[in-house]
């Protein structure tokens, strides 16, 4: 979980602090530059990882660079859709969602719901607030 996460992440960070000019129709002037699109990032899990896959160091870091950057908390919201009841998975996925200090910072971005809740929260849940608070 931590590489492939990391890798995407990574990707998405370094293109904070640049712009790029999307490219127009054939003999048509290109529009002015545009910061990086936002990412919505979805992640279909049982929460249960080997213990060197621990994700929280790779949350906070993107939300420092991202406070760094002057981007808002909607830049990226990272969804952890869970499977499954086993007691660990859900306390790993309840520590990333409330245990990472990112609401007390204003970049509350991640959010976890199982894939038998609102599906309304489980597409927005890591993006809007009200949602996000939804204990379902």
């Amino acid at each position: 979980m931590r590489t492939r996460l990391s890798h995407i992440l990574q990707e998405h960070k370094n293109k904070f602090g640049t712009t790029y000019t999307p490219s127009g129709w054939l003999f048509k002037k290109a529009g002015p530059p545009e910061a990086p699109k936002p990412l919505s990032f979805y992640v279909l899990t049982d929460g249960n990882w080997q213990p060197q896959n621990e994700v929280g160091p790779i949350i906070k870091d993107l939300v420092d660079s991202m406070v760094a950057h002057h981007l808002s908390k909607e830049h990226v919201g990272i969804q952890f859709i869970r499977f499954g009841e086993d007691q660990q998975g859900i306390a790993r996925l309840n520590h990333l969602d409330h245990g990472l200090g990112l609401k007390d910072r204003g970049m509350d971005i991640v959010d976890t719901t199982p894939w038998y809740g609102n599906i309304w929260k489980q597409l927005l849940g890591a993006l809007n607030s009200w949602y996000d608070d939804d204990p379902d």
